[in-house]
């Protein structure tokens, strides 16, 4: 009891410090596809979980945070898998609006027993958990939050956890820009007397 206390113990100090951190974004040109299969193999899914990756993008690269990315997408993973101790699917898809978009989408959807909606408020809150004790901080998504906002971008949720409305499941979307917001300033027109409407 003392051990499984202590690991307890360890995995929330080991949060808080991850949640703490949140304060800088190294931007690194990535290639997404590359930075998604690296991270999917680094958590295997259990034996009764069918994994599916779906490349859907006309441009990989993107000015990103490769390490925050890489934790953003195993905390989603990781729990779509505890959501699923029956088995079941889960499909990671990487998308964009085509050539030359501004955005990229990274989507985590999981067939297993979905969260209550009054659950989805609380969410990204730090401490918030629905799993047993022991086996949850209620940190990972805090700590993902952040790192999506800290990146300019959107974390959104659709899920089902009631079997007489249809299939359960539920789908965590995550919405980047492709670029650093200084790259972006960079590429924008620059003002002229003719822009601004001097003559």
């Amino acid at each position: 009891m003392v051990v499984e206390q202590a690991d307890r113990c360890k995995k929330i100090v080991s949060g808080l410090l991850n949640f703490a951190r949140q304060n800088k974004v190294e931007h690194d040109r990535v290639n997404l596809v590359d930075l998604v299969q690296k991270a999917l193999r680094s958590v295997p899914p259990p034996v009764n979980v069918a994994l599916v990756f779906e490349d859907q993008m006309a441009d990989a690269a993107a000015e990103l945070d490769a390490d925050q990315l890489t934790q953003v997408l195993v905390n989603l993973v990781s729990n779509a898998y505890a959501a699923m101790p029956d088995g079941g699917a889960l499909a990671v898809r990487l998308s964009d609006d085509g050539p030359g978009s501004d955005r990229c989408r990274l989507a985590v959807s999981d067939t297993g027993i979905g969260i209550p909606a009054e659950n989805i408020p609380k969410l990204y809150e730090p401490f918030f958990t629905t799993k047993k004790v022991g086996q949850g901080t209620g940190l990972g998504l805090a700590v993902t939050y952040g790192i999506v906002k800290m990146h300019r971008g959107d974390i959104t949720v659709t899920s089902n956890a009631d079997p007489a409305r249809g299939a359960t499941g539920t789908t965590f979307t995550v919405n980047l820009p492709r670029r650093r917001p200084d790259a972006v300033a960079d590429a924008l027109p620059r003002a002229t007397p003719e822009t601004r409407g001097v003559h």
